[in-house]
């Protein structure tokens, strides 16, 4: 077997667990996890992601209209419900259409 290659049977990490998830742990846990909860939303897990918050949940599988998480990360950067707030820096384009990109296909674990 190659260097790189998966043994047969082997489980291909979902887009989740290997773009998705570490998108959210450098970009909005800090905010919205177990000892900090903003708007009573957690996004250390993806349980508890699509469980939501105050606002219901952020994400809507397979709908980028309906998910108020893409609306946030795409909004202007000076409007006030842009996430992530704080100064701490925005997604860049490509997260932002790996984010996209996930939702549309039914936003998976």
């Amino acid at each position: 077997m190659l260097e790189g290659e998966l043994a047969a049977g082997a489980a291909v990490p979902s887009l989740y667990v290997s773009q998705i998830a570490p998108i959210f742990e450098k970009h909005c846990v800090a905010c919205h996890k177990p000892s900090k909860h903003k708007a009573n939303l957690r996004m250390d897990s993806y349980d508890l992601l699509m469980a939501g918050g105050d606002s219901g949940p952020p994400v809507v599988a397979g709908s980028l209209e309906k998910s108020d998480l893409y609306r946030r990360i795409t909004l202007p950067a000076d409007d006030e419900e842009f996430m992530p707030t704080d100064g701490k820096p925005a997604l860049s384009p490509a997260e932002i259409k790996l984010i996209a990109d996930w939702i549309t296909a039914g936003a998976k674990p």
